[in-house]
């Protein structure tokens, strides 16, 4: 359904319990998109944009599933910024398309920093050229960070077995 708000409409879509994790979320295809081809992240909403698909900020919170204060916090450090109808927050798809890569930069360990940059560059690069190479630089970094991770985790896992094998063989030395 739509309900006009001004010059600008709201679209309100039936919610339903998704099959794939068992959440409400707004639309099942767009919280479990991983690709974001087609995405206009660079769409604005303006109050001429009678056809701006907007959300609100509990929207986003239930569909991603995020407390509203986190999606302040990140307005808060101007990742995303959305704008105002009637004085209520009205997050359009570029909103959301940057929320998806804030939230996926922290799932895979980058920080708030990195992800600004990331997003930055994307605003300043048309050719998105500069962002690329900036993200293979940190995917680098971050793959490097968990392979030595790895190897200590391995080398932890080898030390505690070791210790096992001692202290059964001391175990059994005892009880004979």
């Amino acid at each position: 359904m739509v309900y006009p708000l001004g010059s600008i409409q709201f679209t309100i879509y039936a919610k339903a319990l998704c099959s794939e994790c068992g959440l409400q979320h707004q639309n099942k295809d767009r919280y479990h998109m991983n690709k974001f081809e087609g995405m206009d992240q660079k769409a604005r909403v303006t109050p001429q944009d009678s056809k701006a698909e907007l959300f609100s900020i509990g929207d986003l919170a239930q569909e991603f599933c995020i407390t509203t204060r986190a999606i302040r916090f990140y307005e808060d450090k101007g990742l995303i910024s959305p704008g105002r109808v009637s004085g209520v927050r009205a997050y359009d798809r570029r909103d959301r398309a940057r929320l998806i890569l804030i939230l996926r930069g922290k799932r895979l360990g980058f920080s708030l920093e990195d992800i600004a940059e990331y997003l930055s560059l994307y605003d300043t690069d048309p050719s998105h050229v500069t962002q690329l190479k900036h993200l293979e630089k940190q995917v680098d970094e971050a793959i490097a960070r968990l392979e030595q991770q790895r190897a200590d985790i391995e080398l932890t896992i080898d030390e505690l077995q070791e210790i096992r094998e001692k202290t059964i063989t001391a175990l059994a030395d005892r009880a004979d």
